[in-house]
């Protein structure tokens, strides 16, 4: 997990694209930093903000943010809340993000 989170802030530092799939069974995350796969049972909440969705592993610092601008329509958008939605509990908090 540590280096998980390591390799994420270095690609973040150098500013390189990570890229995401996702589909019904999880999500992937493909970058310089390495490669890393998740089903959607490893997350248990999600929140939608104004600019961002963040999926978190309750009880747990394993989470990851999805800002909206990167994804590229509505549509796709709308997939991933209903994927959340169906997937994961919707969040009550409140976030500034």
């Amino acid at each position: 997990m540590l280096l998980l989170t390591l390799r994420l802030w270095w690609v973040l530092k150098i500013q390189q694209s990570v890229m995401m799939a996702r589909d019904d069974d999880g999500v992937t995350f493909t970058g310089p930093g390495g490669n890393h796969a998740s089903a959607w049972a490893t997350y248990h909440r999600y929140k939608k903000t104004r600019k961002t969705f963040i999926v978190w592993q309750r009880h747990s610092r394993n989470y990851f943010i999805i800002p909206q601008r990167a994804l590229p329509d509505d549509s796709i958008r709308q997939w991933l809340e209903q994927t959340l939605n169906s997937k994961l509990e919707r969040s009550t908090w409140f976030f500034l993000i």
